[in-house]
Parts: structure tokens; sequence; C-alpha cells
């Protein structure tokens, strides 16, 4: 005996099951294709430490633990903070962008430039008095000395690449 076709049928339950599941992975897609440009920069960013202590390793003790204290310092004090102030700029503008207000993204960009350059300055100041202040802390001073020299060119590096290479 044969089941009648109505049972064969899908339920309305499970129709709903997929395509929600189905909208799901179109979500999970979306997502994806929007973050792999985010991951990428931030991999190779860490990247770049990872290689530089390494190579930094090879030299000895002394410049690996001075190198590890520098990009750990100038990736707390700087950098993360650095970029926590920039990624506010990232959902207003994208809210400007959307709402066509291509005046406004250019006005918040160039407020978020001057903002940054206004924190990096003190930043800079207390990067190049890096040493005094470890050594107040308790910090060793051999590896304290060779770990301001090197916060030393990060500065002098940044400031170089945000206005004079240009």
């Amino acid at each position: 005996m044969e089941e009648p076709l109505l049972l064969l049928a899908p339920k309305k339950e499970e129709l709903q099951r997929r395509v929600k599941w189905n909208t799901f992975i179109q979500e999970v897609k979306s997502i994806c294709l929007i973050a792999c440009p985010m991951i990428a920069v931030l991999f190779f960013q860490y990247l770049l430490q990872i290689i530089s202590i390494t190579m930094v390793g090879h030299l000895g003790e002394l410049y690996l633990s001075s190198t590890s204290l520098a990009f750990s310092l100038a990736s707390v004090t700087g950098f993360s903070f650095l970029m926590g102030l920039a990624s506010g700029l990232e959902t207003i503008s994208g809210q400007a962008y959307g709402a066509q207000q291509y005046q406004r993204v250019g006005k918040q960009t160039y407020t978020a430039i001057f903002s940054l350059i206004l924190v990096s300055v003190p930043l800079s100041i207390v990067w190049f008095n890096i040493e005094r202040i470890l050594v107040f802390l308790g910090q060793d001073p051999v590896i304290t000395h060779e770990a301001a020299k090197f916060m030393l060119w990060l500065v002098l590096h940044f400031w170089h690449t945000q206005f004079c290479s240009h």
C-alpha cells in the first residue's frame, strides 16, 4: 500500500527551518566577506611583530627581552589605544555614508585625524621618557635602556611615515 502524497511532502515547520538555516548561512557568508580583509590586516600586523621579535631573538637575551618589553608597551599604550580611538570613526562614518552625507564623512575623517595627532603628541612624549618611567617602576635599567632606544625608533618611524614620506 502506498502512502498518500501529503505525508511525503515536507511539513510547514520543516520548510521554515530550512529557510531559516539558508538565511543563516547567507548571513555568515556576507559577514565573512566583510571580516576577511580586517582579519588579514590584523594578522599581518601581528605577524610583523612576531617576525621582528624572532629576528631579534637571535641577537641575545638582552635584545629579546628589551624588544618584547618595547613591543608590549607600544601595543598597550599606543597602538591599541589609537586603534580604539580610530575605530569610533568606522561607525559614525558608515552611518553618514549610508545617509549619503559625503561632506559629513570628510569632516569626521579630518576631525579624527586631528584628534589622533593631538593624542599622539603626548603619547610620543611619554615614549621619549619611557626609560625614566620604567626605571622608576622598578624595571632592570639595562633592559629598560634598550627598550627605550627601540621605542624611540618606533616614534621616529611613526612620525616619518605619517608626515615625511608623502
